[in-house]
């Protein structure tokens, strides 16, 4: 079986090193990116099973990473993960559904139980 590979885009390093562990040591791959840039960069260039990102980043946010995947029709799943805004405003993105948004701060052990069902319907 080919190990699904989750991509963490925040700003954060420390949010992202405490998810990369935890998915790491549950069998996950892991990609990391510090802004929206890198975010699609590292989409073209490994093809994440599932992409954690924050809505509010430097040089390109979120949103702009979301309405990217949507005009380039990438039905990769995407779960948000932001502290900054409620699931109002960030339902205002084309497809975002209130399952797919986490607020800050949340349970490691919620995060990995949706990204397990995504993976492992």
């Amino acid at each position: 079986m080919t190990q699904k590979k989750i991509l963490i885009c925040d700003d954060e390093p420390q949010l992202r090193e405490l998810i990369a562990a935890r998915l790491c040591a549950c069998g996950y791959a892991v990609v990391e990116a510090s802004d929206g840039i890198e975010c699609m960069r590292a989409i073209e260039n490994n093809r994440p099973d599932v992409i954690l990102l924050d809505l509010n980043m430097p040089r390109a946010s979120g949103i702009d990473v979301l309405n990217k995947l949507a005009e380039r029709s990438m039905q990769i799943p995407v779960i948000v993960l932001s502290g900054a805004i409620n699931f109002g405003e960030a339902g205002s993105v084309k497809n975002l559904r209130p399952d797919q948004f986490m607020a800050k701060p949340f349970a490691i052990r919620e995060l990995v139980n949706k990204i397990d069902k995504i993976c492992h319907p």
